[in-house]
Protein backbone atom coordinates (compact mmCIF):
# COMPACT_ATOMS: atom_id res chain seq x y z
CA UNK A 1 0.00 0.00 0.00
CA UNK A 2 2.88 2.49 0.83
CA UNK A 3 4.56 1.92 -2.76
CA UNK A 4 1.50 2.71 -4.38
CA UNK A 5 0.60 5.75 -2.72
CA UNK A 6 4.13 6.45 -3.01
CA UNK A 7 3.45 6.67 -6.94
CA UNK A 8 1.23 9.39 -6.34
CA UNK A 9 3.09 11.84 -4.20
CA UNK A 10 4.48 15.05 -5.46
CA UNK A 11 7.31 17.34 -5.86
CA UNK A 12 8.93 20.76 -7.12
CA UNK A 13 9.42 19.57 -10.51
CA UNK A 14 5.87 17.54 -10.51
CA UNK A 15 3.95 20.61 -9.86
CA UNK A 16 5.57 23.18 -11.98
CA UNK A 17 4.63 21.29 -14.79
CA UNK A 18 1.48 20.66 -13.64
CA UNK A 19 0.97 24.39 -12.57
CA UNK A 20 1.96 25.26 -16.40
CA UNK A 21 0.11 22.97 -17.63
CA UNK A 22 -3.19 24.13 -15.86
CA UNK A 23 -2.26 28.15 -16.69
CA UNK A 24 -2.06 27.25 -20.58
CA UNK A 25 -5.28 24.81 -20.30
CA UNK A 26 -7.16 27.79 -19.03
CA UNK A 27 -5.92 29.86 -22.05
CA UNK A 28 -6.67 27.83 -24.66
CA UNK A 29 -10.42 26.75 -23.11
CA UNK A 30 -10.63 30.90 -23.08
CA UNK A 31 -9.93 31.25 -26.83
CA UNK A 32 -11.94 28.63 -27.37
CA UNK A 33 -15.15 30.00 -25.71
CA UNK A 34 -14.46 33.99 -26.26
CA UNK A 35 -13.48 33.96 -29.99
CA UNK A 36 -13.75 30.37 -31.57
CA UNK A 37 -17.00 29.45 -29.93
CA UNK A 38 -18.32 33.12 -30.95
CA UNK A 39 -19.56 33.27 -34.65
CA UNK A 40 -22.20 30.21 -34.08
CA UNK A 41 -23.12 31.34 -31.00
CA UNK A 42 -23.65 34.94 -32.28
CA UNK A 43 -25.64 33.69 -35.34
CA UNK A 44 -27.82 31.79 -33.06
CA UNK A 45 -28.40 34.62 -30.78
CA UNK A 46 -29.48 37.08 -33.81
CA UNK A 47 -31.03 34.49 -36.46
CA UNK A 48 -34.67 34.16 -33.84
CA UNK A 49 -34.71 38.27 -34.71
CA UNK A 50 -33.19 39.07 -37.58
CA UNK A 51 -35.55 40.29 -40.33
CA UNK A 52 -35.01 40.62 -43.75
CA UNK A 53 -34.27 44.23 -45.03
CA UNK A 54 -36.77 45.57 -47.04
CA UNK A 55 -34.88 48.58 -48.55
CA UNK A 56 -32.06 46.44 -50.57
CA UNK A 57 -29.48 48.65 -52.06
CA UNK A 58 -28.35 48.73 -55.36
CA UNK A 59 -25.07 46.35 -55.92
CA UNK A 60 -22.32 46.03 -58.35
CA UNK A 61 -20.61 42.72 -57.90
CA UNK A 62 -16.93 42.63 -59.04
CA UNK A 63 -14.93 40.12 -60.20
CA UNK A 64 -11.23 40.07 -61.55
CA UNK A 65 -10.42 37.89 -63.65
CA UNK A 66 -7.04 36.59 -65.10
CA UNK A 67 -6.77 33.30 -67.98
CA UNK A 68 -9.92 32.19 -65.70
CA UNK A 69 -12.40 31.55 -68.43
CA UNK A 70 -12.90 27.70 -67.10
CA UNK A 71 -13.84 29.24 -63.80
CA UNK A 72 -16.01 31.78 -65.38
CA UNK A 73 -18.05 29.44 -67.55
CA UNK A 74 -18.38 27.26 -64.04
CA UNK A 75 -19.70 30.36 -61.56
CA UNK A 76 -20.72 33.29 -63.58
CA UNK A 77 -24.21 31.54 -64.34
CA UNK A 78 -24.61 30.83 -60.84
CA UNK A 79 -24.04 35.17 -60.41
CA UNK A 80 -25.83 36.38 -63.16
CA UNK A 81 -29.35 34.02 -61.60
CA UNK A 82 -29.43 35.59 -58.07
CA UNK A 83 -32.59 36.34 -57.09
CA UNK A 84 -31.94 40.01 -56.30
CA UNK A 85 -33.97 43.45 -57.39
CA UNK A 86 -31.15 46.04 -58.75
CA UNK A 87 -27.65 45.01 -59.85
CA UNK A 88 -24.99 44.33 -61.89
CA UNK A 89 -21.93 42.17 -62.51
CA UNK A 90 -18.41 43.75 -63.94
CA UNK A 91 -15.65 41.38 -64.77
CA UNK A 92 -12.26 42.91 -65.08
CA UNK A 93 -10.42 40.90 -67.77
CA UNK A 94 -6.78 41.29 -66.49
CA UNK A 95 -4.55 40.83 -69.78
CA UNK A 96 -6.31 37.45 -69.89
CA UNK A 97 -4.93 35.84 -73.20
CA UNK A 98 -7.40 32.87 -73.02
CA UNK A 99 -11.15 32.44 -74.22
CA UNK A 100 -12.38 34.55 -71.38
CA UNK A 101 -13.28 37.33 -73.54
CA UNK A 102 -15.39 35.43 -75.98
CA UNK A 103 -17.06 33.59 -72.90
CA UNK A 104 -17.99 37.01 -71.70
CA UNK A 105 -18.81 38.37 -75.11
CA UNK A 106 -21.45 35.35 -75.37
CA UNK A 107 -22.68 35.71 -71.88
CA UNK A 108 -23.73 39.50 -72.16
CA UNK A 109 -26.04 38.29 -75.01
CA UNK A 110 -28.07 36.67 -72.45
CA UNK A 111 -27.75 38.55 -69.62
CA UNK A 112 -27.39 42.49 -70.45
CA UNK A 113 -26.76 43.61 -66.98
CA UNK A 114 -23.34 41.55 -66.85
CA UNK A 115 -20.34 44.06 -68.13
CA UNK A 116 -17.00 43.83 -69.15
CA UNK A 117 -13.84 46.04 -68.84
CA UNK A 118 -10.25 45.12 -69.58
CA UNK A 119 -6.76 45.86 -67.84
CA UNK A 120 -3.57 45.39 -70.09
CA UNK A 121 -1.26 43.53 -68.64
CA UNK A 122 1.64 45.23 -66.90
CA UNK A 123 4.90 43.86 -65.35
CA UNK A 124 4.40 46.82 -62.38
CA UNK A 125 1.52 44.96 -61.76
CA UNK A 126 2.64 41.70 -61.61
CA UNK A 127 5.78 42.84 -59.66
CA UNK A 128 3.72 44.79 -57.21
CA UNK A 129 1.78 41.44 -56.32
CA UNK A 130 -1.79 43.19 -55.99
CA UNK A 131 -4.75 43.68 -58.09
CA UNK A 132 -5.21 47.31 -57.23
CA UNK A 133 -5.32 48.12 -61.38
CA UNK A 134 -8.48 45.96 -62.53
CA UNK A 135 -9.80 46.43 -59.18
CA UNK A 136 -9.51 50.44 -59.41
CA UNK A 137 -10.88 50.25 -63.28
CA UNK A 138 -13.90 47.81 -62.01
CA UNK A 139 -15.14 50.25 -58.87
CA UNK A 140 -14.73 53.06 -61.27
CA UNK A 141 -17.23 51.36 -63.76
CA UNK A 142 -19.88 50.57 -61.00
CA UNK A 143 -22.82 52.39 -61.10
CA UNK A 144 -24.38 50.73 -58.15
CA UNK A 145 -24.33 52.14 -54.55
CA UNK A 146 -22.22 48.97 -52.81
CA UNK A 147 -19.95 47.11 -53.79
CA UNK A 148 -19.96 43.38 -53.45
CA UNK A 149 -16.03 41.53 -54.25
CA UNK A 150 -15.96 37.83 -55.29
CA UNK A 151 -13.63 36.40 -57.69
CA UNK A 152 -13.41 34.00 -60.69
CA UNK A 153 -13.03 30.98 -58.72
CA UNK A 154 -15.71 31.20 -55.97
CA UNK A 155 -19.00 29.81 -56.46
CA UNK A 156 -22.18 30.99 -54.92
CA UNK A 157 -23.79 28.56 -52.48
CA UNK A 158 -27.45 29.85 -53.51
CA UNK A 159 -29.20 32.24 -55.44
CA UNK A 160 -29.84 34.59 -52.45
CA UNK A 161 -26.27 35.56 -51.55
CA UNK A 162 -26.45 38.97 -52.72
CA UNK A 163 -29.53 39.46 -50.98
CA UNK A 164 -27.78 37.62 -47.84
CA UNK A 165 -24.67 39.97 -47.57
CA UNK A 166 -26.76 43.00 -48.24
CA UNK A 167 -29.28 41.84 -45.16
CA UNK A 168 -26.25 42.26 -42.75
CA UNK A 169 -25.46 45.54 -44.13
CA UNK A 170 -28.21 48.01 -42.23
CA UNK A 171 -25.80 50.81 -40.12
CA UNK A 172 -22.96 49.50 -40.96
CA UNK A 173 -20.37 50.27 -43.84
CA UNK A 174 -18.32 46.82 -44.52
CA UNK A 175 -19.37 43.11 -44.81
CA UNK A 176 -17.23 40.20 -44.33
CA UNK A 177 -18.27 37.17 -46.00
CA UNK A 178 -17.42 33.37 -45.71
CA UNK A 179 -15.61 31.39 -48.30
CA UNK A 180 -15.40 27.60 -47.85
CA UNK A 181 -13.27 25.39 -49.55
CA UNK A 182 -14.28 22.07 -51.63
CA UNK A 183 -12.99 18.92 -49.94
CA UNK A 184 -10.87 16.69 -51.49
CA UNK A 185 -8.89 13.10 -50.64
CA UNK A 186 -5.50 14.56 -49.95
CA UNK A 187 -3.87 15.48 -46.79
CA UNK A 188 -2.96 18.87 -47.60
CA UNK A 189 -6.68 19.49 -49.19
CA UNK A 190 -7.54 18.51 -45.12
CA UNK A 191 -4.87 20.96 -43.44
CA UNK A 192 -6.76 23.78 -45.75
CA UNK A 193 -9.91 23.05 -44.14
CA UNK A 194 -8.25 23.06 -41.13
CA UNK A 195 -6.70 26.19 -41.67
CA UNK A 196 -9.68 28.08 -43.25
CA UNK A 197 -11.74 27.02 -40.26
CA UNK A 198 -9.64 28.51 -37.80
CA UNK A 199 -8.77 31.55 -39.70
CA UNK A 200 -12.56 32.54 -40.73
CA UNK A 201 -13.46 31.91 -36.53
CA UNK A 202 -10.63 34.14 -35.74
CA UNK A 203 -11.91 37.91 -38.12
CA UNK A 204 -15.51 36.31 -37.96
CA UNK A 205 -15.20 36.52 -33.73
CA UNK A 206 -12.96 39.81 -33.67
CA UNK A 207 -15.42 41.48 -36.00
CA UNK A 208 -18.24 40.43 -33.79
CA UNK A 209 -16.45 41.90 -31.06
CA UNK A 210 -15.85 44.91 -32.93
CA UNK A 211 -12.34 44.81 -33.56
CA UNK A 212 -12.19 43.65 -37.40
CA UNK A 213 -9.08 43.28 -38.82
CA UNK A 214 -9.71 41.52 -42.36
CA UNK A 215 -12.05 41.00 -45.12
CA UNK A 216 -11.24 39.01 -48.42
CA UNK A 217 -12.02 39.66 -51.45
CA UNK A 218 -13.52 36.16 -52.19
CA UNK A 219 -16.11 37.26 -49.87
CA UNK A 220 -16.70 41.33 -49.09
CA UNK A 221 -18.84 43.99 -49.31
CA UNK A 222 -18.51 47.44 -48.51
CA UNK A 223 -20.12 50.87 -49.95
CA UNK A 224 -18.92 53.00 -52.88
CA UNK A 225 -18.16 56.27 -51.20
CA UNK A 226 -15.87 54.11 -48.68
CA UNK A 227 -13.59 53.95 -51.83
CA UNK A 228 -13.46 57.22 -53.03
CA UNK A 229 -13.75 59.05 -49.38
CA UNK A 230 -9.72 57.27 -48.87
CA UNK A 231 -9.00 58.20 -52.38
CA UNK A 232 -8.68 55.10 -53.45
CA UNK A 233 -5.75 52.55 -53.10
CA UNK A 234 -3.67 55.66 -53.09
CA UNK A 235 -2.36 55.06 -49.44
CA UNK A 236 -2.00 51.20 -49.34
CA UNK A 237 -0.67 51.47 -53.15
CA UNK A 238 3.30 50.77 -52.28
CA UNK A 239 2.10 47.79 -50.26
CA UNK A 240 2.23 44.32 -50.98
CA UNK A 241 -1.40 42.82 -51.87
CA UNK A 242 -2.72 46.57 -51.44
CA UNK A 243 -6.24 46.09 -51.81
CA UNK A 244 -6.39 43.16 -48.36
CA UNK A 245 -4.61 46.03 -46.77
CA UNK A 246 -6.99 48.89 -47.97
CA UNK A 247 -9.75 47.10 -46.53
CA UNK A 248 -7.88 46.63 -42.88
CA UNK A 249 -7.16 50.43 -43.18
CA UNK A 250 -10.87 50.92 -43.46
CA UNK A 251 -12.11 48.74 -41.12
CA UNK A 252 -13.17 50.30 -37.40
CA UNK A 253 -14.35 49.25 -33.90
CA UNK A 254 -18.11 50.23 -35.88
CA UNK A 255 -18.26 49.93 -39.38
CA UNK A 256 -17.95 46.04 -40.24
CA UNK A 257 -20.41 43.71 -40.43
CA UNK A 258 -19.92 39.77 -40.75
CA UNK A 259 -22.60 37.70 -42.88
CA UNK A 260 -22.74 34.33 -41.17
CA UNK A 261 -26.29 32.58 -42.98
CA UNK A 262 -25.18 29.92 -44.89
CA UNK A 263 -26.89 31.89 -47.94
CA UNK A 264 -24.26 34.06 -47.84
CA UNK A 265 -21.51 31.33 -48.50
CA UNK A 266 -19.32 31.11 -51.40
CA UNK A 267 -17.13 27.95 -52.51
CA UNK A 268 -14.06 27.83 -53.56
CA UNK A 269 -12.63 24.41 -55.61
CA UNK A 270 -9.10 24.33 -54.60
CA UNK A 271 -7.10 22.07 -57.21
CA UNK A 272 -3.66 21.41 -56.24
CA UNK A 273 -1.26 22.42 -52.99
CA UNK A 274 -0.16 25.56 -55.10
CA UNK A 275 -3.61 26.75 -55.33
CA UNK A 276 -3.46 27.13 -51.49
CA UNK A 277 -0.40 28.30 -51.63
CA UNK A 278 -0.76 30.97 -53.54
CA UNK A 279 -3.97 31.97 -51.33
CA UNK A 280 -2.09 31.94 -47.87
CA UNK A 281 0.97 33.33 -49.01
CA UNK A 282 -1.22 36.76 -50.40
CA UNK A 283 -2.49 37.22 -47.17
CA UNK A 284 0.55 36.33 -45.73
CA UNK A 285 1.91 39.65 -47.52
CA UNK A 286 -0.91 41.95 -46.85
CA UNK A 287 -0.72 40.83 -43.10
CA UNK A 288 2.78 42.63 -42.72
CA UNK A 289 1.52 46.11 -43.42
CA UNK A 290 -2.20 45.93 -41.35
CA UNK A 291 -2.71 48.51 -39.06
CA UNK A 292 -2.89 47.76 -35.08
CA UNK A 293 -1.94 44.29 -33.20
CA UNK A 294 -5.38 42.68 -33.10
CA UNK A 295 -4.54 39.74 -35.77
CA UNK A 296 -1.49 39.40 -32.96
CA UNK A 297 -3.78 38.57 -30.33
CA UNK A 298 -4.08 34.84 -31.70
CA UNK A 299 -0.29 34.53 -31.06
CA UNK A 300 -0.93 34.45 -27.82
CA UNK A 301 -3.09 31.20 -28.23
CA UNK A 302 -0.57 29.78 -30.79
CA UNK A 303 2.07 29.84 -28.01
CA UNK A 304 -0.36 28.51 -25.49
CA UNK A 305 -1.39 25.50 -27.70
CA UNK A 306 2.60 24.38 -28.50
CA UNK A 307 3.51 25.29 -24.46
CA UNK A 308 0.01 22.90 -24.01
CA UNK A 309 1.39 20.07 -26.14
CA UNK A 310 5.17 20.21 -25.35
CA UNK A 311 3.95 20.36 -21.56
CA UNK A 312 1.62 17.56 -21.45
CA UNK A 313 4.95 15.48 -23.22
CA UNK A 314 7.34 16.49 -20.59
CA UNK A 315 4.48 15.49 -18.03
CA UNK A 316 3.99 12.01 -19.31
CA UNK A 317 7.83 11.30 -19.76
CA UNK A 318 8.64 12.79 -15.83
CA UNK A 319 5.84 10.72 -15.08
CA UNK A 320 7.01 7.22 -16.94
CA UNK A 321 11.25 8.10 -15.64
CA UNK A 322 10.54 8.77 -12.03
CA UNK A 323 7.44 6.90 -11.35
CA UNK A 324 5.20 9.42 -9.88
CA UNK A 325 1.91 9.00 -11.65
CA UNK A 326 -0.12 11.27 -10.41
CA UNK A 327 1.58 13.59 -13.03
CA UNK A 328 0.06 11.30 -15.89
CA UNK A 329 -2.89 11.15 -14.95
CA UNK A 330 -3.53 14.55 -14.24
CA UNK A 331 -2.01 15.57 -18.02
CA UNK A 332 -4.11 12.87 -20.05
CA UNK A 333 -7.33 14.59 -17.50
CA UNK A 334 -6.11 17.93 -18.71
CA UNK A 335 -5.65 16.54 -22.60
CA UNK A 336 -8.99 15.05 -22.64
CA UNK A 337 -10.92 18.42 -21.01
CA UNK A 338 -9.16 20.60 -23.63
CA UNK A 339 -10.02 17.90 -26.52
CA UNK A 340 -13.50 17.51 -25.84
CA UNK A 341 -14.09 21.16 -25.84
CA UNK A 342 -12.01 21.96 -28.77
CA UNK A 343 -14.11 18.87 -30.27
CA UNK A 344 -17.70 20.08 -29.19
CA UNK A 345 -16.62 24.18 -30.70
CA UNK A 346 -14.68 23.53 -34.30
CA UNK A 347 -17.50 20.56 -35.09
CA UNK A 348 -20.05 23.00 -34.43
CA UNK A 349 -18.26 25.32 -36.78
CA UNK A 350 -17.76 22.91 -39.08
CA UNK A 351 -21.50 22.43 -39.39
CA UNK A 352 -22.48 25.45 -39.66
CA UNK A 353 -20.05 26.89 -42.31
CA UNK A 354 -20.29 23.55 -44.19
CA UNK A 355 -16.81 21.99 -43.79
CA UNK A 356 -15.66 18.93 -42.96
CA UNK A 357 -15.85 17.51 -39.00
CA UNK A 358 -12.45 17.01 -37.37
CA UNK A 359 -11.56 13.88 -34.60
CA UNK A 360 -8.87 11.73 -34.19
CA UNK A 361 -6.76 13.68 -36.70
CA UNK A 362 -7.32 16.81 -34.72
CA UNK A 363 -4.38 17.10 -32.26
CA UNK A 364 -1.84 16.50 -35.54
CA UNK A 365 -3.82 19.45 -37.85
CA UNK A 366 -3.72 21.47 -34.87
CA UNK A 367 0.26 20.90 -34.11
CA UNK A 368 1.13 21.87 -37.69
CA UNK A 369 -0.93 24.50 -38.12
CA UNK A 370 1.02 26.95 -37.13
CA UNK A 371 3.68 25.30 -38.37
CA UNK A 372 3.02 25.70 -41.78
CA UNK A 373 1.59 29.22 -41.39
CA UNK A 374 5.28 30.55 -40.26
CA UNK A 375 6.12 28.74 -43.75
CA UNK A 376 4.06 30.34 -45.53
CA UNK A 377 5.05 33.84 -43.87
CA UNK A 378 8.92 33.05 -44.72
CA UNK A 379 8.00 32.44 -48.10
CA UNK A 380 6.22 36.03 -47.96
CA UNK A 381 8.87 37.72 -46.75
CA UNK A 382 11.51 36.25 -48.55
CA UNK A 383 9.70 37.39 -51.67
CA UNK A 384 9.97 41.13 -50.37
CA UNK A 385 13.11 40.88 -50.16
CA UNK A 386 14.02 39.45 -53.81
CA UNK A 387 11.84 42.24 -55.30
CA UNK A 388 13.87 44.76 -52.95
Amino acid sequence: MEQFLSYFTLDIIGITLLSILLITLIIQIFFYIQYYKKPVSYFNKISSYKEDITNLPSVSVIIVAKDESENLARCLPSILNQDYPDYEVIVVNDGSTDESEFLLKSLKKEYPYLYSTFSPYSDANETIQNKVLPLTIGIKAARKDILLFTEADSLPMTNQWIKSMMNNLAGKDIVIGYSRFTEGEDFSNKTALFDNLIFTLQYMSMAIKNKPFAGLYKNLAYKKHLFFDNKGFSATLNYDNAEEVFVNHIMTNNNTAVALDQDSYVSTELDSFSHWRKIKTAYSRAKFNFKGFTAGVFSLETFSRYLFYLITIASIAYSSISLLWVYLTVAILFFIIRYTVQVIILNKAADHFLTTRFHLALPFLDTIQPYYNSYFSRISKSKKRRKK
